[in-house]
């Protein structure tokens, strides 16, 4: 009777020792992912700030053409005003002297 007992403890040591050897190697094996995620995201997040600063430089150039649009067109404002301003002068003159 002992020695059944003896072989049914060796027989559930061995099993334990061969679970925890497999818990060793699946907690290996997910530190492995855990790590490979880690990176692939690391990955991922370089690449969404660097198209994130592509984005950002070309909004800014857009914003700076759209200034220099502006720019023209009050400038081309401010002179058709002073023009309709010398036809008006012009033609009060015109009326004035004659």
């Amino acid at each position: 009777m002992t020695q059944a007992i003896d072989l049914t403890v060796a027989t559930l040591q061995e099993s334990v020792r061969h679970n925890e050897k497999n818990i060793d190697k699946i907690d290996r094996d997910l530190k492995d992912f855990r790590s490979e995620v880690i990176q692939r995201f690391e990955k991922v997040d370089d690449q969404f700030n660097q198209l994130e600063a592509k984005v950002d430089q070309r909004i800014n150039q857009l914003e700076a053409k759209v200034d220099k649009i502006n720019d023209r067109f009050n400038q081309t404002n401010m002179l058709l005003l002073a023009i309709v301003g010398l036809v008006i002068t012009l033609i009060v003159k015109l009326i004035a002297f004659s």
